[in-house]
């Protein structure tokens, strides 16, 4: 998938806010949920479509010297600022590219599914990088998603609920499936 055909282009001057705005907002629950997983020393991690550093440099702290982090994504120029030094980059597309070499024991992903074209390919291509008994952490949009405000009183949430609309509308048109990650839930997990 190129960069050019993403709704919100890692290229753009604004991409780093957005990343910083995503961390802020999802990093917790990520990192709770790669907590629950028993994530430690030693394990081998996969981060598809890491866009910023956050998520990598929070991976690299858990594994310790004796694990390892591979972030990928179709532009790199974001996960490389201010990353750890025991984080690998690469450059690397999941729709086109064959998985790393090796076998993870977590790979994980966010906010990607939903912008692919192929879901099912990429998702076939992060299991098969899996060592029995692996984790593959998966979140994404979901069509369920609410309001930004749902007591919308003041015309700041009314402002911010118009814009949430448009951005799922924006997403939709884009080809971003909003229904995938229900679709999914109930034969791979839970959500929040």
């Amino acid at each position: 998938m190129s960069d050019s055909t993403y709704l919100f282009d890692n290229a753009a001057v604004e991409a780093g806010q957005r990343f910083d705005a995503l961390a802020a907002l999802f990093n917790p629950t990520t990192f709770r949920h790669l907590d629950e997983l028993g994530l430690d020393r030693g394990w081998r991690c996969w981060e598809v479509g890491a866009g910023g550093p956050t998520v990598p440099n929070w991976l690299a702290g858990r594994v310790g010297p004796t694990g390892s982090v591979l972030a990928t994504d179709i532009n790199t120029s974001w996960v490389s600022k201010q990353l750890d030094p025991d984080v690998e980059v690469r450059l690397h597309d999941v729709m086109q590219d064959d998985a790393p070499s090796g076998q993870f024991d977590l790979v994980h992903a966010r906010l990607v599914l939903s912008h692919l074209p192929d879901r099912r390919e990429a998702l076939i291509r992060m299991i098969g990088s899996l060592r029995p008994g692996g984790w593959l952490v998966i979140e994404d949009f979901d069509k369920v998603m609410p309001l930004s405000c749902i007591d919308a009183s003041l015309p700041e949430h009314h402002r911010a609920n118009k814009l949430h609309a448009a951005v799922r509308k924006l997403l939709a048109q884009r080809g971003a499936d909003l229904e995938y990650a229900a679709a999914c839930r109930g034969s791979s997990g839970t959500s929040d």
